[in-house]
């Protein structure tokens, strides 16, 4: 969302059902960009003024002074470098947060259920983010934020609670308003209070072939009251170590994994005693995971594996394909053997052009003398596929 600030034509937003919380969240829009391009043009605070007509007096002086000019004989990318390049990465790490200031005011306003609550409490960076969050609803932690990467967008993640508090219709329709959201892991759970489907049903039916998808059997792994459980298997793995049973199919690397545990031991359930929870982590490895799950888990929980099918009745189940980089995995095998096979060739005639000016494309020129441009490995020479198209247009296509 903070990219689109910076965009040159005006994109379509959000499309709010309440008038009032549009204008409060237009209003808190244009006072974080104001105080931050105050800060930025090196206007004083706002605090410093006798009244907030002064200081918006000043910082239109401070806007109509500021060197600003429009370059339309170059590309879109070089002016957004240039943007970055003047404006300084940490104002857009700003604006970033901004625009963090501004979704809670959607969440609270049009997705999250009445009465609910919700803030952030400040901590350090997360997974490659330079800042992040906690996200609170009603004082208990409900989710993460997190902003400040190298792509200036940012993270939103929800957890169960989080996810109990939101209208995941609402949700539905404001991510598919938003322009470059993505999902990229969803888990989906089923609750069998009673115990009906035991782990060890699940286990019968991982032997009798029911989570084989593409006709290799998946992994799997069992663990009984937390024994033999390692740390690096509760990381891989998603385990609590607890009093039940657990058993799981896939691999987290792979994108896809099943949980089937017994969720009232590890709650030490007096009311359900025999609670066991089925659960589904769909991650956005080798997939694009659809905004419908928001609204359909079901049939997304059962489309996971042929055995989940069984588990819920009356649903038609819907399998997210997988969309391998075969080019990317193509390209990295080639260079892998022409290391091996032409590496040290490589190195000797990189040394014996080393008083060249540029060695390195000397050797290239020696080797690729007379080749066109379309002269590459047939193994690697792949037509235009829906990643480049997605790269290039911004359009997500599902795997069919």
């Amino acid at each position: 969302m903070a990219k689109q600030r910076f965009a040159f034509e005006q994109l379509n937003e959000f499309e709010s059902q309440n008038v009032v919380a549009i204008q409060q969240r237009e209003n808190t829009k244009i006072a974080h960009f104001a105080e931050n391009l105050a800060q930025l043009l090196g206007c004083i605070e706002a605090e410093d003024y006798a009244n907030k007509d002064l200081y918006f007096a000043s910082l239109d002086k401070a806007l109509v002074d500021a060197d600003v000019r429009i370059d339309s004989d170059v590309s879109f990318n070089e002016c957004y470098q240039n943007l970055i390049g003047n404006i300084g990465i940490d104002m857009l790490d700003t604006l970033c947060h901004g625009e963090i200031e501004s979704f809670l005011e959607v969440l609270a306003d049009e997705i999250s259920y009445e009465k609910n609550e919700w803030t952030l409490e400040r901590r350090g960076g997360f997974s490659g983010y330079r800042y992040s969050a906690k996200l609170l609803c009603n004082g208990t932690q409900a989710g993460l934020v997190a902003w400040g990467a190298a792509n200036f967008g940012y993270y939103v993640s929800f957890s169960g609670k989080g996810c109990e508090a939101i209208n995941m219709e609402a949700l539905h329709k404001a991510l598919n308003q938003m322009v470059g959201a993505k999902l990229t892991r969803v888990d989906i759970a089923l609750d069998d209070l009673m115990g009906n489907v035991s782990i060890d049903d699940i286990k019968q039916k991982y032997i009798d072939g029911e989570f084989i998808t593409r006709g290799t059997p998946p992994k799997w792994g069992e663990f009984m009251g937390g024994s033999g459980m390692s740390k690096d298997d509760r990381k891989r793995c998603g385990m609590i170590k607890d009093g039940g049973h657990t058993f799981y199919v896939g691999a987290r690397e792979n994108g896809k994994i099943f949980r089937g545990y017994h969720k009232g031991a590890q709650l030490k359930s007096e009311q359900y005693p025999n609670w066991n929870r089925f659960e589904v982590q769909i991650g956005n490895r080798y997939r694009v995971i659809p905004f419908d799950v928001l609204v359909n888990p079901d049939q997304y929980f059962a489309g996971a594996y042929p055995a989940l099918a069984s588990l819920i009745q009356d649903v038609k189940p819907i399998a997210i394909n997988t969309c391998k980089v075969v080019f990317q995995t193509s390209l990295e095998n080639a260079m892998k053997h022409a290391r091996v096979q032409y590496g040290k060739l490589l190195n000797a005639l990189r040394q014996f052009y080393a008083d060249e000016k540029s060695p390195d494309k000397h050797v290239l020129d020696a080797l690729t003398k007379g080749l066109e441009l379309t002269d590459i490995p047939d193994r690697i020479n792949y037509p235009v596929g829906r990643g480049l198209h997605m790269e290039k247009t911004g359009e997500i296509q599902l795997c069919l």
